[in-house]
């Protein structure tokens, strides 16, 4: 796996009176990601390692979200890598080198 990429993810938000500062641990090497008033999306693409294939994965971390819906994570189909993310008021996007998908939350 690539290790040069961060091991904490810190968001801070303009107006801490809307949401606190936000610290995430790093261990998947995310190197993509999208912030909206309601989440942070992260994502990394695969990585080949020591012979194995670690998927391509798609982080949610929902702040406006309760019990199993708060964070959600998907790892990609082998061989289907993510090349873009982005999300938005109650949805999430991204784009896969075979086709784009976009879910609501």
């Amino acid at each position: 796996m690539n290790k040069n990429y961060s091991s904490l993810i810190d968001v801070e938000f303009h107006d801490t009176s809307v949401h606190h500062p936000i610290h995430l641990g790093n261990s998947s090497g995310y190197t993509m990601a999208d912030l909206s008033v309601e989440a942070v999306l992260l994502a990394t693409e695969a990585d080949e390692a020591d012979g194995t294939t670690v998927p391509s994965k798609l982080t949610c971390h929902n702040f406006a979200g309760s019990g199993l819906s708060k964070e959600w994570s998907i790892d990609m189909p082998d061989k289907e890598d993510i090349m873009a993310i982005c999300c938005g008021i109650g949805w999430v996007s991204f784009k896969k080198d075979r086709e784009m998908a976009t879910a609501d939350f």
